[in-house]
């Protein structure tokens, strides 16, 4: 796997400092602004339902992880909202960010956005931002049509702009406009599952980017670097996903703006998105 100019760090400061990120796995990365830690959509069980085994480590174990003082949720999809997960965390003072109109929740939701695009909430001084993507909400296929709860968020604090797009298909129109609202230090895109047989891609090509796709939403959104998302955790397809995801980095120029972190490792955001 490409791991670009980053160090290993489990064993990381929970002290605070400059802004990093870890990427812990699938969608799931802990973040560091300032003295602010923000987890999304936590997935650190062993297995996703009855079906899917993790196939790499998670990166950071949950007795690591920080006190945490925002927790994002991007959609109601399984492999984004796991309730089990949320159970685990360290969540009592932690601020719960979920967009409008989810599924039932054993925690209580301390910030829920309305749903309307651009809408932003103050949480411990982070101030996080609806920004629209391209999905679906729905946590059960009976549930697909009316429900619309997903969505993309901007994390402002400390000079410091980070988008988290959850999950999306490709749209230059949403992105080009968060460009032209943030200035974007670094994104979190989703490029997986890469690599997976045409079957699956032309199911999930309208909700889900492919490693390509991924980098032509970096470019549009004008970011200063990248972390790749959503791949190698549970849908994995072996060394054709990684290739897949390294053949995009290059065929698009951007191996020194775009970071493949392995699960646990540290990437320091003042230094790599200056």
């Amino acid at each position: 796997m490409a791991t670009n100019n980053h160090k290993d760090s489990c064993g990381f400061d929970a002290a605070g400092g400059g802004p990093k990120l870890w990427w812990i796995g699938h969608a799931t990365v802990l973040i560091r602004m300032g003295n602010r830690w923000i987890l999304t959509d936590p997935l650190l069980r062993e297995r996703l339902g009855v079906v899917f085994k993790r196939l790499a480590p998670c990166g950071i174990p949950l007795d690591r992880l920080p006190e945490l003082d925002v927790v994002l949720i991007s959609h109601a999809h399984m492999d984004h909202l796991d309730y089990w997960s949320l159970k685990q965390i360290k969540t009592s003072s932690a601020v719960l960010v979920t967009p409008k109109d989810m599924p039932w929740w054993p925690i209580h939701i301390k910030e829920q956005l309305s749903g309307r695009p651009w809408e932003s909430v103050d949480c411990k001084g982070i101030r996080i931002t609806w920004a629209p993507v391209k999905h679906w909400g729905g946590r059960w296929l009976f549930d697909r049509v009316w429900r619309r709860s997903y969505t993309g968020y901007v994390l402002e604090y400390g000079g410091t702009a980070i988008f988290f797009a959850g999950d999306t298909g490709y749209t230059e129109k949403n992105f080009a406009e968060i460009a032209e609202r943030f200035r974007i230090d670094v994104a979190l895109l989703p490029v997986g599952p890469a690599g997976t047989p045409f079957f699956y891609k032309w199911f999930t090509w309208r909700s889900h980017t492919d490693p390509d796709q991924a980098m032509r939403i970096f470019k549009t959104l004008n970011a200063r670097c990248m972390v790749p998302i959503h791949h190698g955790t549970f849908y994995w397809n072996g060394p054709d996903e990684i290739s897949a995801i390294n053949n995009a980095i290059r065929d698009h120029g951007l191996k020194d703006k775009v970071f493949l972190l392995a699960p646990g490792q540290e990437l320091d955001l003042a230094a790599m998105c200056a």
